[in-house]
């Protein structure tokens, strides 16, 4: 399952700027940004117990960017009371997660054509 026009087209279809504002301004959404030299190379979010997002610029991977933001996120969970952690991931980023700690919990139903994903959860407390 290649990243074709289409899949990505689903993918993007509800990030317009207005909808990206209702996010921002939902107390219950928290995001993070990462920066290098003023300029932002990552985002992480999360909301309740579900890590929604932990997205790199391409260039700045294997920086420890996305590392630092899931460490962050993690750690803002758990100051909210969070105890175990959850997320959907696509294939590309299992074996990130899994070397951060979490585990497989299943398969989730698909959210895209054409995007798998699995549920990985982690302990927090």
């Amino acid at each position: 399952m290649g990243a074709t026009p289409a899949v990505i087209g689903h993918w993007i279809a509800n990030n317009s700027p207005d909808q990206l504002k209702r996010w921002l301004r939902d107390p219950d959404n928290h995001i993070s940004v990462a920066e290098e030299e003023g300029a932002i190379v990552g985002i992480g979010g999360f909301a309740g117990d579900e890590i929604q997002c932990n997205y790199v610029d391409p260039e700045a991977r294997f920086k420890g960017v996305s590392k630092a933001l899931l460490a962050h996120m993690e750690a803002a969970m758990r100051g909210r009371g969070v105890r175990e952690a959850r997320l959907l991931r696509t294939g590309t980023a299992h074996r990130f997660y899994l070397s951060a700690g979490w585990q497989d919990a299943g398969e989730a139903p698909p959210k895209f054509p054409g995007v798998g994903c699995r549920v990985m959860t982690k302990r927090l407390g």
